[in-house]
């Protein structure tokens, strides 16, 4: 009896284990290796019922529908479908359509009506791209990932707000990675995979500090306001600009940058600005232009 529910117990962590993809995302994916996102909202054959329209995935699903690389009969156009599970038998229709000659190799014995693992999808997005995005329009880039709309009333639906600007994440999970350097695939703004958690220590370099009141500091962090828990604090920390160390999520220091210089701005030069009576001053890499006077913004 215990061999068996040794085994019964070794099967299903390994059932668990396994990872799969949606055929939402793949449409995503897929679509985005291949063209842009105003090529593909251009669309004017719609597939999906009208009350659908408005769901992420439905334009990308149809540029794919359109362009012959999936069929209705293979993969149906409906909510339930779009939500389940991408097969090995729809990878290997799908890569044929796409020119693929070569027979894709799975990285583990199965049907073709199994569910496609996440890893043989990575593996053959690679492929992908190397034979669509003949331009490298897909690049790998590193981003401070700063808020989602879990977290952030700023964010509309499906943004990420990062330390290089609002980029769409459809069809992911990114609440999790908050406060996190990601590794990700991207075209234009659109995040298509997260390959990577590169690290949860991280530093947000000149930030407004706005308020601080009972333990909670107020900032301004590239486009969005967030509450950070610092605790008892010797040192006014209102009204000024810092550096923000963070580990796990966890404030760890505040790097206060206090001051001040007052002069006439003489010129704006690509690394440095030329101020009357103080000469040239270099540019920070990730410098911020904050107006504090009347309503606070950031220019």
């Amino acid at each position: 009896v215990l061999v068996v529910l040794l085994m019964a117990l070794f099967f299903f962590r390994e059932k668990k284990e396994t990872v799969s993809v949606t055929r939402a995302l793949v449409a995503r994916q897929t679509a985005l290796a291949i063209s842009g996102k105003e090529e593909i909202e251009k669309n004017e054959n719609h597939i999906f019922p009208g009350e659908d329209s408005e769901i992420w995935y439905v334009p990308y699903a149809e540029y794919l529908y359109n362009r012959g690389i999936w069929t209705e009969e293979e993969i149906p156009a409906d909510r339930a479908t779009m939500s389940a599970a991408f097969t090995r038998k729809e990878l290997l229709n799908m890569a044929e359509r796409l020119g693929f000659e070569e027979t894709f190799e799975f990285s583990r014995e199965g049907n073709e009506k199994e569910a496609l693992e996440k890893e043989d999808w990575s593996r053959f997005y690679g492929l992908l791209l190397e034979k669509w995005d003949t331009e490298g329009a897909v690049k790998e880039e590193e981003l401070l990932l700063i808020g989602t709309p879990n977290n952030l009333e700023e964010a509309g639906p499906w943004e990420a707000y990062t330390d290089k600007g609002i980029y769409s994440f459809e069809g992911l999970s990114l609440d999790s990675m908050v406060d996190k350097c990601l590794l990700v695939k991207v075209r234009d703004m659109e995040i298509l995979d997260v390959e990577k958690i590169v690290s949860d220590d991280v530093i947000y370099e000149n930030v407004w500090l706005d308020s601080y009141s009972k333990g909670e500091l107020k900032v301004y962090l590239y486009g969005a306001w967030r509450s950070f828990y610092a605790g008892e604090l010797n040192s006014d920390c209102s009204q000024t600009v810092a550096d923000l160390h963070l580990n796990g999520g966890t404030l760890l220091e505040i790097a206060l940058k206090k001051e001040v210089i007052r002069g006439k701005l003489q010129a704006v030069l690509e690394t440095e600005l030329e101020i009357e009576g103080y000469g040239k001053i270099p540019l920070s890499e990730n410098f911020h232009i904050y107006q504090i006077f009347g309503a606070f913004e950031e220019l």
